[in-house]
C-alpha cells in the first residue's frame, strides 16, 4: 500500500539500534569459539597422552582452520544482522518520523489524519493521533460556532446580547463536557 523508498529515515536512531543489536549478537556469539577452543584443547591433551595416536600437528592445523572459518562466518553473520537491524529499525523509525511530521503540521493548524504501512510498528499511535485530531476538529468547530454567536451578539441588539452570550457559553460547555467524556 504505502511504499517508503528511503530505508534510512532517522540515521542516528537506526544506526544506534543496529549497532546495539549487532554488539549483543557479537558478545553472545563469542561463546561458540571459546567452547570450540576448549573442545580442541581437551582433544589435544587426550591425544597427546598416546604417543602412537594421530599427529598432533594435524589436529592443531584442523583447529586453526576451523577457528578461521568460524571467524569468517561470524563476520558474515554480524554483517547480515546489522543489515537486518537497519531494515527492522526502518519499521520503527518510519512511523515515528511520520508521527513527528504530523505533530508539526498539527501545531500549524493542519489536523489531517495519518496512516502507517501495514507492517509498521506503533499502529496504535496513529489511531490515538487520529482520535486526538478528530477531537480537536470538533472542539475547533464548537469554538468557531461560539465565536460567531458572540460576534453576532456584539453587532446585534444589546438587549438580546445576554441570551447570545448564554448560548455561546452552552456551546463552550458542551465542548468541555464532550472533552471530559472523551477522556473518561
Amino acid at each position: 500500500m504505502f511504499k517508503r523508498r528511503q530505508i534510512i529515515i532517522n540515521k542516528r536512531f537506526q544506526f544506534r539500534f543496529a549497532f546495539f543489536v549487532s554488539s549483543w549478537v557479537f558478545a553472545l556469539s563469542l561463546f561458540y569459539p571459546l567452547v570450540l577452543e576448549y573442545v580442541f584443547d581437551v582433544i589435544f591433551r587426550f591425544v597427546a597422552l598416546d604417543p602412537n595416536g594421530p599427529a598432533l600437528e594435524l589436529i592443531r592445523l584442523t583447529q586453526n582452520s576451523v577457528v578461521h572459518e568460524l571467524i569468517v562466518l561470524e563476520v558474515v553473520f554480524l554483517a547480515t544482522i546489522f543489515v537486518l537491524s537497519i531494515f527492522l529499525s526502518h519499521r520503527i523509525a518510519g512511523p515515528l518520523f511520520k508521527l513527528n511530521r504530523a505533530l508539526k503540521f498539527a501545531a500549524q493548524g493542519k489536523t489531517e489524519d495519518i496512516r502507517f504501512r501495514e507492517k509498521d510498528h506503533f499502529e496504535e499511535l496513529a489511531v490515538s493521533y487520529n482520535e486526538l485530531m478528530a477531537s480537536l476538529r470538533v472542539r475547533s468547530e464548537q469554538v468557531e460556532s461560539a465565536m460567531a454567536v458572540l460576534e453576532k451578539a456584539r453587532q446585534g441588539d444589546p438587549a438580546q446580547a445576554g441570551a447570545a452570550i448564554e448560548q455561546a457559553i452552552v456551546v463552550m460547555k458542551g465542548s468541555s463536557s464532550a472533552a471530559q467524556k472523551d477522556s473518561a
